[in-house]
């Protein structure tokens, strides 16, 4: 009789033990609230998306979801503490091109974006126009083309350093065969003043353009899509103009790596489902973003292309991987 008592004490502590140890999952998860790291500073389109995304999201997993924005360092300090948190589905993150840049661009980042990060899908995404002042007399891609192989090394570009943009203006470059100066600002609105005061010729904007191409003071001179931007189809693709080029900025939704499976299906599942929201949808375009139905696998494809991209010229300009 003791021995059936202590053996019986003996399964009940091991099953006590066990229970702490079972995945979040075989427990009900979510028990508790979630944070959702957003990398970039409050106001911006990424904690829009965040932000509305988050209230859908704790209506399907019935725990609150909390949008804690930890910015420094171009996104960096927000990401690298993404990977380092315990894959339990408790801390999740926003995800940019920021995890497929190379490392060589990305200051003191501890991350390494190809390993770090379980992908959940990219929720939006959003072409460049390719802009250039009035002033320069351009009006066509093929133009300002011109111009530039006219003047090698006489004109200006606008970027921000330690970006994927940096990449795809060297990309640009290497495309056309032509030589541009960079001059680095530390974000789209100093561009945009830049390229009205004809400080710099050109650069890649988005929709911070609109109101400066209809006063006619900014020439949108191409749109660096496949297929026309809904939100400016009167703009010309880069692909329609006959370059082969294509970039854009795009969010979407990931968690540190070693993610249980079945957190990871879960939230694909109902991250999945608040994009099919007509009232997400619309709120994504009017945070000028093109919504996008998320898929870890198309998210995983599109990620793999980019590094490859940014591998390229990474390796003809010495920049480390």
């Amino acid at each position: 009789m003791r021995r059936s008592l202590k053996a019986v004490a003996v399964l009940a502590l091991t099953s006590l033990s066990l229970l702490h140890t079972l995945p979040a999952t075989a427990q009900g998860y979510p028990t508790k609230r979630i944070t959702l790291i957003v990398p970039l500073p409050a106001g911006a389109s990424s904690d829009g998306i965040a932000r509305i995304y988050a209230e859908k999201l704790k209506d399907r997993l019935g725990q609150p979801v909390i949008v804690e924005n930890r910015v420094g360092n171009g996104g960096v300090i927000g990401l690298d503490a993404l990977a380092k948190s315990a894959p339990d589905g408790y801390t999740l993150g926003l995800l940019s091109q920021v995890i497929v840049t190379p490392r060589g661009l990305l200051q003191n980042a501890s991350f390494d974006g190809t390993k770090d990060f379980a992908l959940f899908g990219r929720v939006s995404s959003s072409p460049f126009v390719i802009v250039a002042p009035a002033e320069t007399g351009v009006k066509t891609l093929s133009e300002f083309v011109n111009l530039a192989k006219s003047k090698p090394g006489a004109l200006n570009y606008g970027v921000v350093p330690n970006s994927l943009m940096q990449i795809d203006m060297v990309r640009f470059m290497q495309a056309n065969q032509v030589k541009i100066q960079e001059v680095p600002f530390n974000g789209a609105a100093p561009i945009a003043t830049a390229l009205l005061s004809n400080q710099i010729q050109m650069s890649f904007i988005g929709t911070s353009g609109f109101p400066h191409f209809k006063t006619g003071k900014l020439v949108p001179l191409a749109v660096t899509s496949r297929a026309r931007w809904s939100l400016a189809p009167e703009i010309a693709t880069t692909i329609e103009q006959g370059l082969n080029f294509e970039s854009s900025f795009w969010y979407g939704f990931g968690g540190p790596a070693a993610l249980p499976a079945d957190i990871t299906n879960r939230l694909v599942r109902d991250i999945s489902e608040v994009s099919k929201l007509t009232e997400v949808r619309d709120l994504v375009k009017k945070l000028s973003m093109d919504p996008l139905d998320p898929s870890p696998a198309e998210m995983l494809e599109h990620t793999r292309r980019e590094r490859e991209q940014g591998a390229a010229v990474a390796k003809s300009l010495n920049i480390a991987l």
